[in-house]
């Protein structure tokens, strides 16, 4: 089909060219490989290897491989999208080159059944009595949260059952690729009850709408972030099937494995996309190399939809593509008849602007004019940097003129008067430079008679390879749109520190903090490894507000320094010479000399003031750093989370910037719950536990809510689990309180702002309050008011599930102490450091020496570390920067950030 122009008439682009918009840090999405994972411990070896031979035995088997995703890779195939009135298929435009993804190269790559859907798939079946064994609503398909509760009392259960509930699991991860606390479709979830009905169902086909519903939804231009259901892994896969310079540069292919989603590593590559399309050409006879689409085997090349709408223009673009008649340059037409009225209205203007000029003088000539006669004077430096802004803009005005009267196509008359302008304009360039020049050589000398009797006058000790006649400004060309037109600017010598100011900036922070933590020679390359990590885009580069911008850059570079990130340049060595104030305490293995009397310290006993361990600090590094290197980064989260627990009180960008919200200290504890796991544990005695975050705020609330009434209140089915040792379902303990249990563990928010541990000792009931700033709530009656929900619904709990042999029932709450000796935070900001690790010390039956705010950012830098290598991906319920979810209730909670 023809447009009336007699251009071919396929599907137009969804951005103009230039202007698909660059996703700043974020495309998010919930089919995570690591929940494949925790539903094979959660099943059972048995159930698992069945599950990979299932129908949608692909999704389970993603787990066994080594990959990684790039959003960047597919941030790009999603917008540079054509426009089509397809809902089920989507099209890319590489170069000039037009990709499909459709249910044809879905199935291809999925391997999954992609049959049509039947009539005899339509079918019902009694689900009640099984939804009721797995305590969820029989009015909704149950979600990935309610799924996960089930693993906890699931392994007595049947093969069959426990396969139902992996199957279940797989669909929500894999096909609709939801978000934990989203339910599957009902009458897709009843499927699991009978196999051969399962079997049989197309599922291909429900992922592909599931992933293309989600993709035809989205806008990518509106938000800096964005969400994708579905089995997203398809779309990077596409991507090296469909464009072969992308997969053999950066998809890592696997031979032997029976589907392409199974076949690939995946990479996350710094792509230049212009770059890797002059190569592609300059290699491949000026041609990208990609397949536009699959063909079935008797010819077909669309799939059907019973509820998809025809597009003519689609229809166009795909039979010229079948016989190689496509067009190119349809883009390029589509984009000059949009543009081009507008480009000549443009040019006539700048013409008439410029007729004028010569007829009237400006208020710029007049400026300029008066700016050639400047001399050097007091305002010699205000001078110059106006006379080089007028200087760039008057150049750059008259490129963008010469520019558009040859991109419309002026006759020779106009040419000439161009040329006319040009040759004007010019002329008078050489004198306007030598006048710069002398300018700029008057300049540097008073400025170097001022610096050096500056020097001369202070008592600043300058470095021995800088003379007092170095002079400390330079006079470089900068480049501009004209090679053989260079600007001359002034810039300061780097290579005569004044150590008086350079003694406050963040390269000397990163010194310090590389003698405290490390205790060895200290590179005097700062100023190195600061431009050579500039050089690496990071996400820093993307913030829209230059605060954050200059922090990100910062922290980078500390992070690097606390690391040991060696520059490559080799240059001599310091010692350097830390004061007294500036030197870290640590109290270094030296456990043993401050137990706390009475206990008895395991012999897997560690001190918990040490430095970080230098190999999970470089992982933590390397983690972070390769999000840097991802503009499009999928674990954005994830990222921000350990870049605020390791970023100290004085490199925060705003005043609470660092305050550890409800996932840190969540994080924190259910690491505290694997260590006490472990076989010896760290920790002095069995007989203690750590309570989950998400269940203290839950109890918070639900006695402030006015739920709970002591003679009334039904302990809720939580409540029971966290008493018996089976939540959360992926740190079961069994272990109850009283009976195995002596001492609990929490981290509680006060105040709205800050934190406090808390050692409930369930014997003697008492709860004894570690506070790290005491002049939060000063009134030792305020705290016991503020503990409350502890004092008395732990009680209550106690009563219902106790035998009274065990307990007598009792209304006596239990004793509230705050104790006013643990090290205090003078300086606010770091109370959920100081709570952490009050209770690390308690369970390992340590004294708190060392704990101090000197040794805070180390110890953040250990705390992240730690928390990386044992948990990894943050327990974070819900990815917002503003809500967190529980888990099990699915009730969104505001988040709780302190100081």
């Amino acid at each position: 089909m023809a447009s009336s122009s007699g251009e071919k008439k396929y599907p137009r682009r969804m951005y103009a060219e230039g202007k698909a918009p660059s996703q700043t840090k974020s495309m998010n999405y919930n089919c995570y490989v690591s929940n494949i994972k925790m539903v094979e411990t959660g099943v059972g070896k048995d159930v698992w290897e069945s599950l990979k031979e299932s129908s949608i035995g692909v999704i389970a088997k993603l787990k066994d491989v080594e990959y990684t995703f790039s959003a960047k890779i597919v941030h790009y195939l999603l917008t540079h999208q054509l426009q089509t009135k397809k809902s089920y298929e989507i099209w890319s435009l590489i170069d000039t080159q037009p990709i499909r993804l459709s249910l044809l190269e879905f199935g291809d790559i999925t391997g999954l059944n992609c049959e049509p859907f039947k009539d005899e798939n339509k079918w019902d079946l009694d689900h009640e009595e099984f939804w009721g064994e797995l305590n969820v609503s029989t009015l909704e398909g149950p979600s990935l949260d309610q799924l996960e509760l089930v693993f906890s009392k699931s392994a007595d259960w049947t093969f069959e059952k426990r396969r139902m509930v992996g199957l279940l699991c797989l669909l929500s991860i894999g096909i609709y690729g939801l978000s934990p606390s989203s339910h599957i479709p009902l009458h897709q979830a009843k499927r699991v009850l009978n196999r051969e009905a399962f079997e049989s169902y197309p599922w291909g086909r429900v992922a592909c709408k599931s992933l293309m519903d989600s993709i035809k939804m989205l806008s990518y231009g509106v938000k800096k972030t964005y969400t994708l259901s579905g089995c997203v892994h398809v779309l990077l896969i596409w991507a090296y099937e469909a464009i072969a310079g992308i997969g053999e540069l950066h998809g890592n292919k696997r031979a032997g494995d029976e589907v392409p989603l199974l076949s690939w590593g995946g990479s996350r590559p710094r792509i230049e996309w212009s770059d890797f399309f002059r190569k592609e050409k300059k290699s491949h006879a000026n041609k990208i190399r990609v397949r536009n689409f699959i063909t079935l085997f008797d010819g077909e090349t669309s799939a059907k939809w019973v509820d998809e709408e025809e597009d003519e223009d689609v229809k166009t673009l795909l039979d010229d593509i079948h016989h190689n008649r496509l067009d190119e340059s349809a883009w390029d037409v589509i984009k000059a008849n949009i543009s081009q009225k507008k480009k000549r209205k443009e040019a006539v203007e700048h013409s008439d602007v410029d007729s004028k000029e010569h007829e009237k003088p400006t208020k710029t000539k007049k400026k300029e004019k008066k700016l050639e006669g400047v001399t050097a004077t007091s305002d010699d430096q205000t001078s110059l940097v106006d006379m080089m802004k007028l200087f760039t803009s008057k150049v750059d005005n008259m490129e963008t003129n010469i520019a558009n009267k040859v991109l419309t196509g002026l006759d020779g008359a106009i040419d000439a008067k161009v040329d006319a302008k040009v040759e004007l304009r010019f002329n008078p360039m050489d004198e306007k430079i030598a006048t710069l020049e002398k300018e700029v050589k008057f300049l540097r000398e008073r400025l170097g008679e001022c610096d050096t009797k500056e020097a001369g006058s202070s008592n600043v000790n300058i470095d021995d390879d800088v003379t007092s006649n170095s002079m400390p400004w330079m006079v470089h060309a900068k480049s501009t749109s004209h090679d053989d037109l260079p600007i001359h600017v002034v810039v300061k010598n780097a290579n005569k520190p004044c150590k008086k100011i350079e003694k406050l900036t963040k390269e000397q922070t990163v010194e310090e903090l590389q003698a405290k933590l490390k205790g060895k020679q200290v590179q005097t390359t700062v100023t190195n490894q600061k431009k050579k990590i500039k050089q690496e885009p990071t996400s820093s580069e993307t913030f829209s507000n230059p605060v954050h911008r200059r922090f990100r850059a910062g922290l980078n570079l500390m992070v690097a320094g606390i690391c040991g990130v060696k520059d490559d340049t080799s240059l001599p060595k310091r010692q350097p010479k830390l004061s007294s104030s500036q030197l870290y305490p640590f109290v270094g293995n030296s456990t043993v000399k401050r137990i706390i009397t009475g206990v008895s310290l395991s012999i897997a006993a560690y001190d918990p003031m040490t430095e970080v361990d230098e190999t999970k600090a470089h992982d933590l590094l390397d983690f972070i750093r390769q999000d840097d290197m991802e503009p499009i980064a999928t674990w954005d989260s994830n990222v921000e989370f350990y870049i605020k627990l390791i970023t100290p009180r004085d490199k925060w960008c705003t005043q609470d910037y660092g305050w550890l919200g409800s996932s840190h200290m969540c994080s924190a504890m259910h690491m505290f719950y694997k260590r006490s796991l472990r076989d010896p544990s760290p920790f002095h005695s069995p007989r203690i536990a750590f309570i989950d975050q998400w269940f203290v705020n839950e109890m918070v609330r639900d006695f402030n809510l006015g739920t709970f009434n002591p003679k009334t209140w039904t302990v809720p089915e939580k409540y029971k689990r966290v008493f018996n040792g089976t939540y959360p379902a992926d740190s079961v303990t069994n272990k109850k309180w009283l009976e195995d249990v002596d001492h609990v563990y929490a981290c509680h928010h006060i105040n709205g702002n800050h934190w406090v541990a808390l050692d409930i000792d369930l014997v003697k009931e008492k709860i004894h309050v570690y506070d790290s700033i005491l002049t939060v709530v000063p009134d030792d009656k305020d705290i016991k008011e503020i503990c409350r929900p502890f004092t008395k619904m732990i009680p209550a709990l106690l009563n219902a599930m106790l035998p009274r042999n065990m307990r007598k029932k009792s209304d006596k709450q239990f004793t509230v102490i705050r104790l006013r000796s643990p090290p205090q935070n003078k300086n606010p900001g770091d109370c959920g450091v100081y709570t952490l690790k009050y209770i690390e010390c308690l369970a390992i039956g340590c004294t708190f020496d060392g704990l101090n705010d000197t040794n805070i950012p180390a110890l953040r830098l250990r705390l992240a570390a730690e928390i990386y290598d044992e948990v990894g991906q943050p327990r974070i319920a819900c990815r917002s920067t503003h809500l967190v979810r529980d888990e099990d209730f699915g009730q969104e909670l505001r988040l709780i950030d302190s100081p």
